[in-house]
């Protein structure tokens, strides 16, 4: 009897413990420490080359429902304010634009995409960007409350970091929420 109740017991634990949590739930301007713990915070954060108090979390683990390959976001280390949440493919350059066109629905979906919104970019095409980055945005600005949600592909191909490294990958297809709060440098 013992048994089974302690391994009952362990079944729950490691179950609760498995979760994964829903992308979907952060938010634009919430808090941080709302979503993961300090243990957490920690765990993922990493120096991009982010201006202070910006900071960057860099998630590769699978800890979320969806998909991706990386989760990063952005937030403000005075005020634990979100300034951006990216969820990221790693795919070929030549062939992110095609997939991008495809995805643009799971994309309002993941951006919750409403009325509130108004288009503001599509790119077709790749153009050169900070860092000697090209990239292809189809984007929509939500004026009423200071952020814009994008679809972005990224070549990174011939690109450098902030901290001057080149990229790890060489394109990326990105689903972005970004206030008008962050600052690149």
């Amino acid at each position: 009897m013992k048994k089974t109740i302690y391994s009952l017991i362990l079944i729950f634990l490691v179950s609760c413990s498995s979760e994964k949590k829903n992308i979907d739930d952060i938010l634009i301007h919430g808090k941080i420490d709302t979503h993961f713990s300090k243990k957490e915070i920690k765990k993922y954060s990493i120096d991009i080359g982010m201006p202070k108090p910006q900071v960057a979390m860099n998630i590769y683990s699978k800890i979320f429902q969806r998909n991706f390959k990386l989760v990063q976001i952005i937030f403000n280390d005075e005020d634990r304010e979100i300034y951006s949440i990216s969820g990221i493919y790693y795919m070929d350059p030549e062939k992110c634009i095609s997939l991008r066109n495809k995805k643009i629905n799971d994309f309002k979906i993941f951006s919750k995409i409403d009325n509130d919104f108004e288009k503001y970019k599509d790119e077709q095409d790749y153009r050169i960007s900070e860092y000697n980055r090209k990239m292809s945005r189809v984007g929509y600005s939500n004026n009423k409350h200071n952020y814009i949600a994008a679809i972005t592909c990224y070549d990174n191909r011939n690109a450098y970091t902030p901290t001057g490294e080149p990229y790890a990958t060489k394109g990326e297809l990105r689903f972005e929420i970004i206030s008008d709060k962050y600052k690149l440098n």
